[in-house]
């Protein structure tokens, strides 16, 4: 409903048919994933699934019960596909389902391959690209980029033990406040140009806001508690007291970022648009689509429980295990690669931009 489905939302909910829908050339299956995101609800007193791996068996048996229902394709070549974390999912998804073909796991799924678009791959390199992507949009200093370069970039033990790398770190994140990260080349949406305010349509206020629950904030929570922590706050050059930086970091612990706009006015300054034209690209179009998933009437003919649909999942958040946060799913490309990508022909296709 929002890039290459074979529908998108427009800004008064019409539906329209998207002139680049995959669907044009292969036949696609959209799943929500993990669990308890969207429209797969999670039942009174059972919690959500939790972890790369569980999310990734859950895959795998949706695969295989798909084909043991539609026994008509099972002969096709499947690929898999997604992006950001995504690129926890698919890898181990990969090769737990080429894992579990070489156990006979019935009925055996023909794959072929993945696309996969932003990975993300593992802490230090998320770390490094944040940074990068701030610093080429103009959103930060050059004498903070230059320190980055040599003290942070690359450099893992920069990035969890130096407090001048968390500095800048703190100070890329509070220059993107009010922004949509994810499309910094792009019309921002107005919804996404004040955190604080509730998403409404309709006289109806929604709890959804992108940005507010983006992992963006749980990442910079990190870097921030080291700062705070520096006995030595004062030589960083944070342009906010150390209990302005608490006050941020308790508001964003207790879920009320929207308190914070007035703390990070006091460090960002105006500066020039720069954003791409494009009359296909409707910059609300996540929140079109969030709208018209939450009408009763489309509830009522997609046959799901009545909830108000939302992207992201706080309690999926919090259940996650902090281990995957910090795994290294290099490891999960190498055991395709080499022990999988000849003999099975797998076609794998893994594609970066600035824009996610």
């Amino acid at each position: 409903l929002t890039e290459h489905g074979p529908w998108r939302v427009g800004n008064d909910l019409d539906i329209e048919y998207n002139p680049y829908a995959w669907n044009t050339e292969v036949n696609i299956v959209y799943l929500e994933q993990p669990f308890g995101v969207g429209f797969s609800t999670v039942d009174n007193g059972n919690g959500p699934v939790a972890g790369d791996q569980n999310a990734a068996d859950d895959m795998d048996a949706v695969i295989r019960n798909f084909l043991t229902k539609f026994p008509q394709y099972a002969d096709n070549i499947i690929y898999l596909s997604s992006e950001s974390w995504g690129g926890h999912y698919e890898p181990i998804t990969t090769y737990t389902i080429l894992r579990n073909n070489d156990l006979e796991f019935s009925p055996h799924i023909n794959l072929g391959g993945f696309l996969l678009g932003n990975p993300y791959t593992d802490w230090y390199e998320n770390t490094y690209g944040f940074v990068g992507d701030i610093y080429g949009h103009g959103l930060m200093l050059n004498s903070d980029w230059e320190n980055w370069l040599s003290e942070c970039w690359n450099n893992e033990n920069g990035i969890d033990y130096n407090q001048l790398c968390s500095a800048i770190y703190v100070r890329a994140y509070m220059s993107s406040w009010n922004a949509n990260v994810y499309a910094l080349d792009w019309p921002q949406c107005i919804q996404d140009e004040d955190w604080a305010k509730t998403h409404s349509v309709n006289s109806k206020k929604y709890t959804y806001k992108y940005q507010y629950h983006a992992h963006i904030h749980q990442h910079a929570k990190v870097f921030m508690k080291r700062v705070i922590d520096y006995e030595h706050y004062d030589t960083l050059n944070m342009k906010i007291s150390k209990d302005e930086l608490i006050t941020m970091y308790d508001q964003l612990n207790d879920n009320k970022l929207h308190e914070n706009t007035n703390l990070v006015k006091k460090y960002t300054t105006d500066s020039g648009v720069y954003t791409t034209a494009s009359d296909s690209y409707v910059p609300c179009i996540e929140y079109n689509m969030a709208d018209w998933l939450n009408l009763a009437v489309v509830q009522d003919a997609l046959h799901v429980k009545s909830t108000t649909w939302e992207m992201c999942s706080d309690s999926v958040w919090n259940a996650w295990p902090e281990s995957d946060y910090d795994a290294f799913i290099q490891d999960y490309y190498t055991e395709i690669v080499n022990n999988y990508s000849v003999d099975e022909s797998l076609k794998l296709a893994v594609y970066s931009g600035d824009d996610d």
